[in-house]
């Protein structure tokens, strides 16, 4: 938590307050925000990296010492970022998928590959349908049904895959 000062009173004021308890004057707190140039998220004034799609939104402030390594070669949009919604953890490869649906497809017909399908992994889904026969393809759905259990969804209910 961060004190700010009170632009009436003077007042030291905590920056999650709406207005001053001292003299009741409001605070604003929309002077500290800004928007990120590359997924349009509001953020912090003081943000050097987007918390949202984790690219850099602002230079480094130049001080002796070591040079801070922060590496963003990420010229265009990723996947994810322009979905709208990045995964958690910063994941941005593959595509979201339902988990519930997912773990029960790769659970009940696992064995034919249809959550690879459902994935969008049309070449997997391909292999799974062709070798499904040997039964080595279920117990790979097997496997990624708990996978899948054990990954984190998001606020939507989606896994990233």
């Amino acid at each position: 938590m961060a004190l700010i000062t009170c632009p009436e009173c003077g007042r030291e004021v905590s920056d999650k307050a709406a207005s001053c308890p001292g003299c009741g004057a409001p605070v604003d707190t929309s002077s500290r925000k800004k928007y990120c140039q590359h997924c349009g998220s509001q953020i912090d004034q003081n943000c050097v990296v987007c918390p949202m799609c984790g690219k850099q939104v602002a230079e480094l402030n130049s001080q002796p010492g070591p040079t801070p390594i922060i590496v963003n070669n990420n010229a265009s949009s990723s996947s994810a970022s322009s979905a709208g919604t990045p995964a958690p953890g910063g994941y941005t490869g593959g595509r979201p998928v339902n988990k519930l649906v997912y773990c029960l497809l790769a659970l009940f017909v696992g064995g034919i590959g249809i959550h690879k399908f459902y994935a969008g992994k049309i070449g997997m889904g391909i292999l799974y349908v062709l070798f499904c026969w040997t039964g080595i393809p279920a117990l790979i759905a097997f496997i990624e049904f708990i996978i899948g259990l054990c990954k984190t969804a998001d606020p939507y209910g989606n896994i990233w895959l």
